[in-house]
């Protein structure tokens, strides 16, 4: 292990050019560079020329836009990579299985699914797609079918982040990193899968160099159900495109095409779970249609990595086919760059500029278009050996809110090997959706408010990491306030609705992690979060919809050699999320808690794998949302197929 980080290390001084990408590197030597000290090889740059750092196993960049060891991150972070013994199991269940992380649903593939952090509304965590926001202007959140399995890794941060990324980073940052470093082997994969409801799915992804100094990279993915519910088929396909090119030794040159297309049924709520009196308000859509689109270009040119300028444009449209036909579309064009400087190995400072426009044209609401400006500095210190200090301040001024300013400061203190405290205090803000600005709806007089001024939160957090050996632990705990809620006021004198700056929330909890590898054969997983998220009012009522107790654990058994050319490998992970509190106008108090257990075997041939996956293995009846229960058992069987050279 010694001899090839040497080699490595040596290989790289030597010939800065020298072919190193994360997929070519063997596993060993990957592991070796990553368990170097993170201030060391941030500062070195070790094998910075040749490869990502932050591509590098342990690494993140969006904690502080600027790659960091994950130990030494002062937050809470997570990584999801991909797995080669779980093939198919979708973006939102590797995100729902992260701390302090629940789902919401109304069905299986193709229903909008959507994600809480830390008792935080859906719309309070922003989506980054390779750094830059995306978002829905209309309402704010983001739908997971979108996130494509071909996705290199995905960064969560928890936490604010406004002084880093701008609006909507109150709870946390999920960023999703496509490939960035050329292909310089040839690499191809097939995926095919079928399992019950009539469920298939087809896969492809191919890479090629197409010089020493460019590459291309492009994948297509095609998934269709039946449905467990009437009306609740889907048919949709993602596909991408990526050309790499690095002309010169510090300059690289990225441009990625997306896009996204589905139709399914809108089954609407079960009337079975509501009482006869309100079965006339609640009741299944057995005709009810919806067709999406959704497209992301993205044009990146970066010099020594970290400092870059990219230009992104991501459009979404959707239609609603029910009694009445709606059509809702928006178009987000953004520019973003950032420089960074060291001045010293000790310290180093990061600057950058953004602007963001928004086009759209939206039933209910009309073509509003908006503008959005932005500029924002970080200062990293190490003033002692172990100790790092980063602050960070964002200004923002929008078309259609007043300007916020955005600070945050933490700092990450490495006791001693393996052992490291974080603590950060930071402000963010949630800005108002265009349907909470300008929707009209006169049948149901309900309207937006273009007065409104964005959400704003604080949040103190501490904690510790560890990293010994085989167990990687942390502990934190956290504490976020959130004034100028955006809710829709009623008003009975005159029977309308209206969108108002009237809700205060408090949440404050603590989370734990671990992770455990007995001899490289099996890896165990365990999460678990308290988070208490009240209404910052007399009787402090509990939000709707989020849980207290959040857990998830993980048995993992790592491919084990059976005869010569086959391998066997299993993962079972259960997830268990506390009851939630339905709210005052649901006809019930709660939803009660429930527990999701999934696994997947499968067995290595050569280069194929053959898997059999259950999710819901245990076939648990639940929901998380009122009236819409989710899928019960599902079996499938798939082979992956992957090929280098």
């Amino acid at each position: 292990m010694l001899f090839s980080l040497i080699a490595v290390l040596f290989i790289t001084a030597t010939n800065p050019d020298s072919a190193f990408v994360s997929a070519a590197i063997p596993d060993s030597t990957a592991d070796s560079v990553a368990s170097l000290d993170s201030a060391a090889a941030v500062k070195t740059g070790a094998m910075k020329d040749s490869l990502a750092v932050y591509m590098l196993k342990g690494m993140v960049v969006t904690a502080t836009r600027t790659p960091l060891a994950e130990r030494s991150a002062p937050a809470s972070v997570s990584v999801i990579e991909p797995d080669p013994l779980t093939p198919n199991v979708d973006a939102a269940n590797r995100l729902s299985q992260t701390a302090g992380a629940a789902l919401g649903g109304t069905g299986g593939i193709g229903s909008a699914l959507t994600l809480s952090i830390r008792g935080a509304a859906a719309n309070q965590v922003l989506y980054l797609l390779d750094g830059l926001p995306v978002n829905s202007a209309q309402n704010g959140s983001y739908d997971l079918n979108r996130i494509l399995s071909q996705a290199q890794r995905i960064e969560i941060v928890r936490g604010p982040a406004s002084s880093l990324y701008g609006a909507n980073a109150v709870a946390g940052v999920v960023n999703i990193i496509t490939r960035d470093s050329k292909q310089l082997k040839p690499y191809s994969k097939i995926n095919f899968e079928k399992g019950g409801s009539s469920s298939q799915v087809w896969e492809a992804m191919v890479s090629r160099p197409l010089a020493q100094w460019a590459s291309i990279s492009m994948g297509a993915t095609w998934k269709k159900t039946g449905g467990q519910r009437v009306n609740s088929d889907y048919d949709g396909t993602n596909y991408f495109l990526d050309l790499f090119a690095q002309p010169y030794e510090k300059i690289e040159t990225k441009l990625r095409y997306q896009e996204y297309k589905s139709q399914n049924g809108v089954p609407g709520p079960d009337s079975l779970f509501y009482p006869d009196s309100l079965r006339w308000l609640y009741h299944p859509t057995p005709n009810d249609r919806q067709k999406d689109w959704g497209k992301d270009f993205s044009c990146k040119v970066s010099y020594d990595q970290n400092s870059f300028v990219t230009v992104s444009r991501n459009s979404i449209e959707n239609m609603n086919y029910s009694y009445v036909t709606s059509r809702n579309y928006t178009l987000q064009t953004n520019v973003d760059g950032q420089y960074q400087h060291s001045w010293m190995p000790q310290i180093t400072t990061t600057a950058g500029a953004g602007y963001q426009m928004v086009e759209s044209d939206i039933s209910n609401v009309g073509t509003p278009e908006l503008h959005h400006k932005a500029a924002f500095l970080i200062q990293q210190m190490e003033p002692l050996n172990g100790l790092l200090l980063v602050g960070s301040v964002r200004y923002d001024k929008d078309f259609a809110y007043p300007a916020q300013t955005s600070p945050s400061v933490s700092l990450n203190y490495g006791f001693f090997e393996g052992l490291n405290f974080y603590a950060s205090y930071g402000q963010a803000f949630r800005a108002p959706t265009l349907n909470e600005l300008y929707w009209k709806d006169d049948a149901w007089m309900m309207y937006g408010n273009p007065d409104l001024k964005p959400e704003k939160s604080s949040q103190l957090e501490a904690g510790i990491k560890t990293d010994i050996k085989e167990i990687s632990a942390s502990l934190s705990a956290f504490r976020r306030n959130t004034i100028d809620l955006i809710i829709w006021d009623y008003d009975p004198l005159t029977w309308t609705s209206k969108t108002a700056n009237l809700g205060k929330t408090m949440s404050q909890g603590v989370e734990l992690q671990a992770s455990h590898s007995l001899f490289d054969l099996v890896t165990l997983g365990i999460n678990y979060t308290y988070c208490l998220t009240v209404q910052d009012t007399t009787d402090k009522p509990e939000l709707p919809y989020k849980p207290q107790h959040l857990a998830n654990g993980s048995i993992t058994i790592n491919d084990i050699q059976i005869v010569p050319d086959l391998k066997l490998g299993w993962k079972f992970w259960s997830q268990y999320t506390g009851i939630q509190k339905a709210g005052s106008y649901d006809p019930v108090d709660n939803l009660p808690a429930y527990k999701i257990s999934n696994q997947v075997l499968s067995l290595k041939i050569v280069d194929a794998r053959v898997y059999y996956k259950v999710e819901n293995l245990f076939n648990a009846d639940y929901q998380t949302r009122y009236g819409y229960p989710m899928p019960r058992r599902t079996q499938s069987f798939g082979v992956t197929l992957e090929l280098w050279d």
